[in-house]
């Protein structure tokens, strides 16, 4: 099993390096060294409700990538004081689970989908 820090370090060179207002992300060798070990998504796999969850759970990619997507969003939630503002960002983070991601069938859409909304959240946080 992978420590905290070691999550946190994958987390970090997953969540991309911002140059000049454009995320840039690294797929480096540390990324590909901890794709064989056992890394949990944001979610309990064992209660994983449907086929793309699964895909996420079989994952050490798509799952570092979900554990960023959740921190992004999460530093979003803090930043912003503004209840309304909290509330639109819960609506459109369900929204996005459900439309965007639960609509992908592989992990080559998952990790497209997942950069994405990572550079959607990361901009909302400026």
């Amino acid at each position: 099993m992978i420590s905290p820090r070691q999550i946190l370090e994958i987390t970090s060179l997953i969540a991309g390096i911002s140059v000049a207002g454009i995320t840039i992300y690294s797929s480096t060798t540390k990324t590909n060294e901890v794709q064989n070990q056992a890394i949990s998504p944001s979610f309990d796999c064992t209660k994983a409700s449907n086929k793309t969850e699964s895909l996420i759970c079989a994952s050490s990619e798509i799952a570092v990538l979900d554990l960023t997507m959740t921190n992004s969003y999460r530093n979003v939630v803090v930043k912003r004081k503004n209840p309304e503002e909290n509330k639109f960002l819960k609506t459109s983070q369900a929204s996005w689970l459900q439309d965007v991601r639960n609509n992908c069938g592989d992990i080559s859409c998952l990790k497209n989908v997942y950069e994405q909304r990572i550079a959607v959240l990361n901009n909302a946080n400026r």
